[in-house]
């Protein structure tokens, strides 16, 4: 039996729709050894694992792949969920980097890089075996990639009082984590006291700029600008490569190192998603603060260590930037715990580094927060006896923190989560221990800036004794708030700030999941999960009671009963939860799924599922099954009909070297069961023209299908394709279909084409063609999202530049490309890929070139080329961009080839995704691209006349019209023989 997964896609942009790169065959091996194509839309389970279900589903623009057998382990918090996040794991280019980590006391024989701190050990699972397998390790973490991110001036800190009591950083050593440090830069001459390089770059040196600003700000000299602290050591630590991004791993070790060489100070201007709950890098940070009382200073965009001074910014004018973090954290603690300047520091560049605007000799303006760290430095040296924690203190109450002799514990109050209803709810109170470490007595004024009503501080002032404490209470009344919600901010005495925070619950309940087996007995396993339709969120029952607590609002529910050998699916699409409930999961309600064909065939993919529509947000939820039977499956749907709901039903079949595809979809709610038995005539036919497989070469070909109309559904079939004559035949009910081509050589991939999604009428024959000659750059339509596109200033070029004949989006392995983007003749993009690139725009008009290049170690269309120009301006939403290509279909035979010495009549075509566009010249190129020949177009035909001492056709065109232009070439676009 094949147990089913589950399939889930929302409104962001799933792989499917938007390639974070351009797709040629894709395959990430999952932690579990199996296996995604992510250009074929289909998973392989690893030998053994044919039985394993897997879920899938996305979630903040990431899709994840998830086997069944995975989730107790991600759910109790052994697993990363990011080790599944395919979208995340394609950028890793084959590797599988990741922290084991083992209860204290374990030693582990995991070969690897050891991590002490954590006492874990990283390393690459695609290419170390994990010691044990699965079973035996502690927690196994995705070592997940951190980015350079800096996080205004002295003065803004008080910095020239420090200066004139003689306070400069003397005897403080600084580690500064980044790119590196140049320390022949004037303003850091002397200050480098040592180096290690903890990233993949080759050297120490920094390449890219973050780390040289950095340290410059902290510790700069004053040859050219002064760091706020001038006399501090400076230690180089590069964990981030040339192109500013490093792993969790080398930045553990670059910590662990630091501390061993006595920095008392340590900064992290990195950035990276925050994962739930603590991860390796945060319980590092915690760790090491705590045993070697280092303070470690922390960006409050990036992770959050508890025990780390997390920074936000300000500008001159002490406003909060725009890009810094804001607000209550997770676990209901505050950040960010200080804010700095940090809006357009000036300070030194490596000599060949490459990040912000050069504003002076020898020196760059960037946004961000190291220098909270100088000014720990300058505290440092005034209070050298002072641990980590008790640094934090001083500096956490106000950034104007030099001279302050009165300070605040704890430095930030949390009130803690808790469950709604609040009305009747006691008052909290915490205290705040103010102590003096002056010679005289100081009277506080207290008072608190929140976002809500509920805090109040006793008494108004407060005097404080020389040498001495004084206590405040703060109160958080959470009966005011009877609608809950995160509410934060701070107690202010007289600018001393403690920062406060409580969360409380929204309307809730408790709705709990039960699970009935086709005999009426309580199922030995069920599972389901939830997603609220308004924001996105999932929510996962506790495995142990099935209990689920929920926002009073609208929700989907999928969930599975399973047995030995029966796996009912039953769905929920329309569930509004009010109050407390028991939702029951109940088999009997189940129907099979049984559908007869008109000739034996063998089932590949079984999938049952649906769609629901809110306020233009798509949630999509499918259950497949590979191979196998449809016997085992049953499914029911529960609750009350909706317009927003469609229900899916679909088979993908093989008869010999035939596919069938059959999907059924109807309005209203998920499916209830199918019995069909299709004839002949309920089949449209689908004749597939392409070559036949070369000696040395094979195909896989995948099909997915979609409602008529709308973009398709997750995952599909994936079968080898056999050499030969193809058909295709297709049916159901409202359903289109699409299907992936890769060819494989002996060297792996060497091509790909996925066709647009297409509606067959029963009964109607098609004639398809598929992989042949002229391949080029081709735009064939979209339901969804544009090829290239912009929303907002978030622009994506993509042109996929080796589409078949018939226009279908094609990829092909290249030996070299590039593709840039200027704006107003200034380059504002630039990558090493084929007809792609992602960037944000500068907001406002202007006018756009795209060039782009790539060549491959083929015969046919051995190099591309294009240079597109446009006007663009910011957009509401997501808006196609005015670009255009240039497309011939001449016939060939099944090898690509015209005959030298003949004449050919070549089709010219354009395809737009806006607009019209026209060709207005072509030429030709019988030697490679050498010289070439202006042909005119008549009829929007090319009548070449082919030498009979050619070995091939190069073809270069340009086309014009609707503000946009497009110069396109293909050298031996064809060969000739």
């Amino acid at each position: 039996m094949r147990l089913l997964g589950v399939v889930l896609a929302g409104a962001l942009l799933t792989p499917a729709q938007a390639h974070a790169s351009p797709p040629p065959a894709t395959t990430i091996t999952l932690i579990t050894g199996d296996q995604v194509l992510t250009s074929q839309r289909a998973v392989r389970p690893a030998p053994g694992r044919e039985q394993v279900s897997f879920t899938t589903y996305t979630a903040q623009g990431h899709e994840f792949v998830v086997p069944d057998d995975a989730v107790p382990m991600i759910a109790n918090g052994r697993l990363d969920e990011r080790l599944f996040d395919v979208t995340e794991l394609a950028t890793y280019d084959g590797a599988l980097p990741v922290i084991v980590t083992y209860p204290e006391g374990t030693v582990s024989a995991q070969s690897g890089r050891q991590l002490r701190s954590i006492n874990g050990v990283a390393f690459d699972a695609a290419k170390t075996p994990l010691a044990g397998g699965l079973p035996s390790a502690g927690k196994i973490w995705l070592d997940a990639r951190r980015r350079a991110s800096l996080g205004r001036g002295a003065g803004q800190i008080n910095a020239p009082a420090a200066y004139a009591a003689g306070f400069t950083g003397k005897g403080t050593t600084v580690a500064v984590l980044g790119t590196g440090v140049d320390e022949t830069h004037p303003d850091l001459k002397d200050r480098v006291i040592g180096e290690r390089n903890f990233s993949s770059s080759p050297d120490a040196r920094d390449h890219h700029g973050h780390g040289t600003h950095v340290a410059s700000i902290i510790a700069g000299t004053g040859a050219k600008y002064r760091g706020v602290a001038p006399d501090a050591r400076i230690l180089d630590v590069k964990v981030l490569g040339d192109n500013g991004s490093g792993q969790d791993s080398g930045i553990i070790a670059g910590i662990e190192w630091a501390v061993e060489q006595g920095a008392q100070i340590v900064n992290l201007s990195l950035g990276g998603y925050d994962t739930p709950g603590t991860d390796p890098l945060e319980e590092a940070v915690d760790r090491l603060s705590a045993e070697k009382g280092t303070l470690f200073v922390v960006a409050a965009d990036n992770s959050v260590p508890d025990a780390a001074l997390t920074v936000g910014t300000v500008d001159r004018q002490d406003r909060l930037a725009e890009f810094s973090s804001r607000g209550p954290a997770e676990a209901s603690t505050l950040k960010p715990g200080l804010t700095g300047p940090g809006v357009g520091i000036m300070a030194a560049p490596h000599s060949d580094g490459r990040i912000g605007p050069r504003v002076a000799d020898g020196h760059t303006s960037l946004d961000g927060t190291p220098y909270i760290a100088g000014a720990a430095a300058l505290l440092h040296q005034q209070h050298p006896d002072l641990s980590g924690a008790q640094l934090k203190a001083r500096p956490t109450g106000s950034a104007k923190l030099i001279r302050q002799n009165v300070t605040s514990s704890p430095t930030s109050i949390s009130f803690g989560s808790h469950r709604w209803p609040h009305t009747g709810t006691p008052a909290l109170s915490k205290e705040i221990t103010y102590t003096n470490a002056g010679t005289e007595p100081i009277t506080l004024d207290l008072t608190t800036e929140t976002t809500g009503a509920l805090f109040r501080v006793s008494p108004a002032r407060l005097t404080v004794p020389a040498g001495g404490s004084a206590t405040a209470t703060v109160t958080a009344d959470i009966a005011e708030r009877p609608d809950g919600g995160v509410i934060g901010g701070a107690v202010v005495a007289s600018g001393l700030r403690t920062a406060v925070v409580v969360d409380l619950e929204k309307e809730s309940y408790d709705v709990k999941i039960t699970g009935i087996d086709r005999s009426g007995a309580t199922a030995s396993s069920t599972s389901a999960f939830l997603i609220d339709v308004d924001t996105g969120a999932r929510v996962w029952p506790d495995p142990a009671t099935g209990v689920a607590r929920l926002a009073k609002g609208r929700y989907l529910l999928t969930g599975s009963v399973l047995s030995s050998s029966t796996h009912d699916v039953i769905n929920y699409p329309d569930l509004t939860v009010t109050g407390a409930t028991t939702i029951t999961l109940d088999a009997r309600q189940a129907k099979p799924v049984q559908v007869t064909l008109p000739v034996p065939a063998r089932l590949s993919l079984l999938q049952t599922g649906f769609e629901r529509v809110v306020n233009g947000t798509s949630y999509t939820v499918g259950n497949f099954s590979v191979g196998g039977t449809v016997d085992h499956l049953g499914v029911a749907s529960l609750g009350p009909d909706s317009a927003e709901v469609t229900g899916k039903t679909a088979t993908f079949w093989t008869a010999g070297p035939d596919f069938y595809g059959l999907a059924w979809y109807q309005r209203g709610h998920a499916p209830n069961g199918l019995t069909k038995t299709v004839l002949t005539r309920d089949l449209a036919t689908v004749e597939v023209d392409m070559p036949p497989l070369k000696d040395g070469q094979s195909a896989t070909v995948g099909h997915t299908s979609a409602p008529e109309g709308r973009t398709d559904w997750g995952y599909g079939s994936l079968d080898n394709l056999a050499p030969g004559p193809r058909t295709e035949y297709y049916g159901g009910e409202g359903g289109d279909w699409s299907r992936r081509l890769t060819l494989f050589g002996p060297t792996g991939s060497t091509g790909a084409l996925i066709t647009p999604l297409r509606h067959y009428k029963p009964g109607r024959s098609y004639v398809e063609q598929l992989n042949r000659a002229v391949f080029g750059p081709a735009l064939p339509g979209t339901r969804d999202t544009p090829h290239t596109f912009r929303t907002g200033d978030l622009m994506r070029v993509t042109v996929p530049l080796y589409g078949d004949n018939a226009g279908n989006e094609g990829y092909s392995p290249v030996s070299s490309a590039r593709t840039t983007v200027y704006r107003n003749d200034v380059k504002v993009a630039e990558t090493p890929e084929a007809g792609w690139a992602q960037f944000d725009a500068e907001p406002g008009a202007a006018d756009y070139r795209v060039e782009t290049t790539a060549t491959r170690d083929t015969s046919l269309s051995t190099k591309v080329s294009g240079v597109w120009t446009f006007r663009s301006d910011t957009t509401a939403k997501r808006t196609a961009l005015p670009l255009s290509v240039i497309r011939y279909t001449p016939q060939l035979d099944d090898d690509g080839y015209g005959r030298a010495g003949r004449m050919l009549a070549v089709p010219v075509s354009v395809q737009s995704q806006t607009g019209s566009v026209r060709v207005t010249s072509v030429e030709v190129s019988y030697d490679g691209g050498a010289t070439w020949r202006d042909t005119p177009v008549t009829h929007n035909r090319l009548l070449l006349a082919h030498p009979a001492n050619a070995t091939s056709v190069s073809l270069r065109a340009k086309a014009s019209g609707s503000g946009q232009t497009v110069e396109q070439t293909i050298i031996d676009a064809y060969p000739l023989r």
